[in-house]
């Protein structure tokens, strides 16, 4: 049984669709399957509810984030008279007179989306389906484990149009695949077929198209199976292990203290009784 999350399907104006299963597994829907799930405000929108909701309700254990149709979610909207760089002030001829760093502008659902994707207390699994280009290629890089479908093509395309990234792809790229593979994804731009990806590290596995959902609501099921605070601290552990911030000795203390708090808990004691036990474990979350 699912239940559908009306507050996000109002904010996205439908655009997002959000259903929670009876395991804890928040199933969140790119629904713009006309326009290729193209970002817009609304969908944005919508996607911020999606992650802050995940994070705030206990009965969230995991996350799955998919797109209807043909695709994940083709990028940025752009239509025949508008497009990302006309978003703002027109550009001028004149010779510049600040900094090229300050002549930056700097979007702000970019990075709040980004965050949200940081900041998240559940564990998140993109089910990549189709195409996913620009923004999209951000927020499947942002998943904590990407399934991808075979026909998936996925890539960041900012190169070629003149522009950097955004939604965190610069932050995310080289933590899964590494700086000299981010390089290459970088200035290569193209859109890669899903064998590519899965060489180049993009993504987990590759499944038939048919059973990509399936596949990646049996995944988050399991992850949602298991003792939620724990998950959590791996996603903030991993997360500040790859900061550049900070020494070795600061983040292994960070590391022990989320480890002596975790064997405090229910949780900690179910886990082992029940192997003692030879039985499954019964996670509650405290």
């Amino acid at each position: 049984m699912t239940n559908t999350i009306d507050s996000i399907q109002d904010i996205s104006n439908g655009d997002v669709i959000a259903e929670l299963d009876d395991e804890g597994v928040l199933l969140t829907t790119f629904n713009r399957p006309e326009q290729m799930n193209a970002l817009n405000q609304t969908l944005g929108l919508g996607l911020g509810a999606a992650l802050k909701f995940a994070s705030e309700e206990d009965s969230v254990r995991a996350m799955v984030i998919t797109g209807s149709g043909r695709a994940f979610c083709a990028g940025a909207e752009i239509s025949g008279d508008r497009t990302p760089a006309e978003s703002g002030e027109a550009p001028s001829d004149a010779a510049p007179t600040v900094s090229r760093h300050e002549r930056l502008v700097h979007h702000n659902r970019s990075v709040q989306t980004a965050l949200g994707f940081i900041k998240s207390d559940v564990p998140i699994i993109g089910a990549i389906n189709g195409a996913t280009a620009g923004a999209g290629f951000g927020m499947a890089m942002a998943c904590d484990v990407r399934i991808a479908g075979k026909s998936a093509r996925m890539g960041p395309i900012f190169f070629k149009r003149g522009i950097v990234s955004d939604y965190g792809v610069l932050w995310f790229l080289p933590r899964v695949v590494g700086s000299a593979k981010a390089f290459e994804v970088m200035y290569h731009s193209d859109v890669m077929p899903s064998e590519k990806l899965l060489e180049m590290g993009l993504v987990n596995r590759v499944v038939e198209d048919d059973d990509l959902l399936t596949e990646a609501l049996a995944y988050a099921r399991k992850v949602a199976a298991g003792p939620p605070l724990a998950a959590s601290e791996i996603r903030r552990l991993l997360h500040s292990s790859l900061d550049a911030t900070g020494s070795a000795e600061q983040w292994l203390i960070q590391e022990w203290n989320a480890q002596a708090s975790l064997l405090k808990t229910t949780d900690a004691k179910e886990g082992f009784r029940s192997f003692v036990e030879r039985r499954d474990p019964d996670f509650r979350g405290y």
